[in-house]
């Protein structure tokens, strides 16, 4: 197992033909020593978390790759890394910048 998230339900949306949960993480665990397999936008993809962020923080990652599985995707990294307490000025400074230079595709704010 690399990664382990447990979660309280809290609601249950039905968005076309899936369910968006949302929730409380209750306890989250990941092996440091294990390579994560990474399946993304419906497809495994060569693109790491490392080039990933590098692209976000660089503001070279593709509007198009903006999507909530990026978000996640970032928030998830950021508190690996950071832990939940400095990873969230981050993320949220993060996101501010990335949609500042995105300003003419952006359809609604954060």
């Amino acid at each position: 197992m690399v990664a382990l998230l447990v979660c309280e339900a809290q609601v249950a949306h039905l968005v076309g033909d899936h369910y968006l949960w949302l929730g409380n993480v209750e306890m989250a665990w990941h092996c440091k020593n294990a390579e994560p397999l990474l399946y993304w936008r419906r497809t495994y993809r060569s693109l790491g978390d490392e080039l990933f962020l590098k692209a976000f923080e660089e503001l070279t990652l593709p509007y198009e790759y903006w999507d909530h599985e990026a978000h996640l995707r970032l928030a998830w990294n950021y508190i690996k890394e950071y832990g939940k307490e400095a990873a969230t000025p981050l993320v949220k400074s993060g996101i501010q910048k990335f949609n500042e230079v995105n300003k003419d595709k952006v359809s609604c704010n954060y």
